[in-house]
């Protein structure tokens, strides 16, 4: 790569161009769908197999994030370990992998023995994304130049914490949304 600043800017500009996109048009389709249900999106594409292509479509995209997710889990892992001066046998891929399996086999087992139910670890993960998109726009806003692609940055980054702060509002209260509005408060 001849100019990885360049070369990682332009990226990030590309996909999130492409992001917004998609989410609008798939948003804009999901409103003016009769049923209101996703596969019937690809109807006019798949036909009758419609729910077979979306659900199709639905597990590949989970196991593209899956294995995805796990390999840059792993790496920056090991790098971590490796920058913290742990023995020489964190340093190893593998290690990592077998502990992020591990995490993923107590999760399991806390749902299968009742622990967790399965609303608790949807929720648990969609708070994570939530978390992982403003801390992506967050880094999106002070990196890119543009004024227009920071301005969409900061609509997107003010939606995203108002629709976060109500949602802690409903589940935990008043006093647990204080931080997000915090949070918002340093972006305006």
């Amino acid at each position: 790569m001849e100019n990885p600043k360049r070369t990682m800017m332009r990226a990030m500009e590309i996909s999130l161009t492409a992001i917004i996109l998609v989410y609008l048009l798939t948003a804009f389709a999901f409103q003016n769908s009769p049923s209101h249900s996703m596969p019937d999106l690809l109807i006019p594409v798949a036909g009758r197999f419609s729910g077979a292509v979306f659900s199709g479509l639905a597990a590949g995209l989970c196991i593209c994030t899956v294995s995805t997710f796990t390999g840059a889990v792993v790496r920056q892992t090991a790098v971590r370990f490796k920058n913290a001066g742990l023995p020489k046998i964190f340093h190893h891929k593998w290690l990592t992998a077998l502990m992020l399996l591990a995490v993923n086999y107590m999760v399991l087992f806390l749902h299968a023995s009742g622990i967790l139910s399965f609303q608790n670890i949807v929720g648990i993960a969609n708070t994570m994304f939530i978390g992982n998109a403003v801390l992506g726009l967050a880094s999106g806003f002070k990196l890119i130049p543009h004024i227009v692609i920071r301005i969409g940055i900061g609509i997107l980054l003010f939606f995203t914490c108002d629709y976060f702060s109500v949602l802690l509002r409903l589940r935990y209260g008043a006093v647990s949304a204080d931080y997000i509005f915090m949070f918002h408060s340093l972006l305006l």
